[in-house]
């Protein structure tokens, strides 16, 4: 027995005087290679949208190790960069020679390479480099060395995932008056995941729980989970965030609130008596989840803002873009596929909100297309009926009913409407959607139309016209004068409002490059209906260019010209030529 003890005790010794604690900072001198960084050539990525494109601020300051320090009495230890090689971070350490640049001369600090009583603990007065405070502490160091370490595929999944959405985030919030760098909390939510839902129920990037979602006005519904629109789901979170603070006026208590709701906040505060976020972390009434949140997104919007430094690579993802088309009645989409030659899947990804293979049939439905596909998806919608859209049938049983009477009812197959709704158990309640598949179960396309439709969606090339603007100069008087409307004007220019002395582009439609201003004039006048009666209608609600064609019987492309429309609005008038 002795014997084993003491053998014990021996092996608990040498681990003592060979072994560091974790976490630690060794002082002996250690050679370490130069950090590698890997170039970024921001000219290689392609925006054919207004968003920020990010590029990290290279900051040429002392190398700050924040990890050096003392629990009791905080310091920092600082290394000239002149006299010392940079050297790799390691995994206990935090470098950050290229994260702050302090607003005040910082060369006093290279004296004999002492460690100075700089107290690092709250950043955001003595730095440019964030927008929003940020505080540095054992728990934000914990998960910078666990997303470069041990998470580090993780953390370079949610770098690529968020290249797609973080441009389009920080204009929004910009556009409400908000920190930019909030736009980096999707990473400690979702990982910048516009579909992913958490055990309790949370969705989409920004985590909505469905009451949340629904007091910010986001649908959800059979047909839609506008919390997995990136679009509107970040513009409710922008206006949470906004709500928040206006609670709180301060970011860290927002963004607790956010994780666990205002009201076990506002109880904290109002129990502790204390208005500061990490001095309620201290304290057992928050979970670890909310103690660790504000640290974790800290963590990793010090990590995203600074990639090179952390060694992870920038990923070859341009920013999302797309094209929207209104659609006033349902929309089969894999039919819409088939016709335009988009990618169902490209369809499905761009609307994730999407429930089902089909559009909404109550409400109208912004779906995003790719770019370049906006002509042909309009043409297709003005070429097919809606009947020859959807294919299917949309019935609503105002009772609980069995799905074997359902498929009596449309002399189809209870089979094929299981499979078709994804119905798992075989009775529908009362006004629950249900989908019936078309007779023969096939979906029938006019190939004719489809010919047809294609010389409706081609457009002769734009040319234009440098115009400056002159005195006396309206939309619509330069319109006239170059044969062409005022909204085209303001739509190819982008304003809606003119200056003297502004130069501006006249849009004409025109094949030849070299056309001449009298070339134009017999152009356009080919290009315009000739002159014949026509009445004047006032657009209800679901009418559609085709619907109104077929009514009228004329050209669904004649109304196009004749208003100079692509769509139609509800209560708009428009010329509808007489047969």
């Amino acid at each position: 027995m002795k014997k084993i003890v003491m053998l014990l005790l021996s092996i608990s010794l040498l681990g003592c005087a060979g072994l560091s604690k974790p976490g630690s900072v060794s002082n002996q001198n250690t050679s370490t290679k130069p950090l590698e960084t890997k170039n970024f050539d921001i000219q290689n990525i392609k925006i054919s949208s207004p968003h920020y494109i990010y590029s990290p601020e290279i900051r040429t300051t002392a190398t700050v190790d924040l990890l050096n320090t003392e629990e009791n009495n905080p310091k920092v230890a600082v290394s000239s960069n002149k006299d010392n090689k940079q050297e790799k971070p390691k995994q206990d350490s935090v470098n950050l020679s290229k994260v702050y640049k302090p607003d005040f001369d910082t060369s006093f600090l290279f004296q004999d390479n002492k460690k100075l009583n700089l107290h690092y603990n709250t950043l955001d007065n003595i730095t440019e480099t964030f927008n929003v405070p940020v505080t540095i502490n054992d728990r934000v160091k914990k998960y910078i060395e666990r997303f470069t370490t041990t998470s580090r595929n993780t953390m370079q999944r949610w770098i690529n995932n968020s290249f797609k959405y973080l441009f389009y985030v920080k204009d929004l919030f910009q556009s409400y008056g908000l920190p930019t760098d909030l736009s980096y909390l999707p990473l400690a939510e979702s990982g910048f995941d516009p579909v992913v839902r958490s055990r309790a129920g949370a969705v989409g990037m920004w985590q909505f729980m469905e009451s949340t979602g629904r007091l910010y006005g986001l649908k959800i519904n059979y047909w839609v989970d506008e919390r997995k629109d990136f679009e509107k789901s970040t513009d409710a979170a922008a206006r949470h965030l906004k709500d928040l603070y206006e609670k709180f006026n301060d970011w860290s208590l927002a963004l607790a609130a956010y994780n666990a709701g205002a009201g076990r906040i506002q109880k904290a505060i109002d129990k502790f008596n204390t208005e500061d976020y990490f001095e309620l972390s201290s304290y057992k009434h928050l979970t670890e989840e909310t103690k660790d949140y504000v640290p974790k997104y800290t963590a990793l919007m010090i990590i995203h803002k600074n990639l090179m430094e952390y060694g992870f690579d920038y990923p070859d993802i341009q920013p999302i873009v797309y094209e929207k088309v209104k659609l006033d009645y349902p929309v089969n989409l894999y039919i819409l596929s088939k016709l335009t030659g988009i990618e169902l899947n490209n369809i499905m990804e761009l609307n994730p909100s999407l429930r089902r293979w089909i559009t909404p049939p109550s409400d109208t439905f912004e779906l995003k297309i790719p770019v370049g596909y906006k002509d042909k998806v309009l043409a297709v919608l003005n070429s097919y009926s809606p009947e020859e859209l959807l294919q299917v049938r949309i019935f609503t049983p105002a009772k609980k009913t069995r799905v074997v009477d359902i498929a009596k009812k449309f002399k189809t197959s209870p089979d094929r409407i299981m499979a078709m709704n994804g119905f798992k158990k075989p009775i529908v309640r009362a006004g629950f959607p249900v989908i019936i598949p078309s007779e023969n179960g096939n979906v029938v396309i006019d190939t004719k139309k489809l010919e047809n439709m294609t010389a409706i969606s081609d457009k002769p090339e734009i040319e234009t016209i440098s115009y400056k603007v002159k005195k006396g100069d309206t939309f619509a008087k330069i319109a006239n004068r170059y044969k062409t409307t005022a909204k085209a004007i303001q739509s190819h220019n982008r304003i809606t409002k003119l200056k003297v002395g502004m130069d501006i582009e006249i849009p004409i439609k025109n094949s030849s490059k070299t056309a001449s201003k009298s070339n134009i004039k017999q152009k356009t006048a080919k290009n315009t209906p000739t002159k014949q009666k026509f009445i004047t209608y006032k657009v209800q609600k679901g009418d559609t260019i085709y619907k109104l064609a077929s009514k009228y019987d004329t050209n669904p492309d004649l109304i196009i010209k004749l208003n100079n429309i692509k769509s139609l609005k509800q209560g708009q008038k428009i010329k509808i030529p007489k047969s």
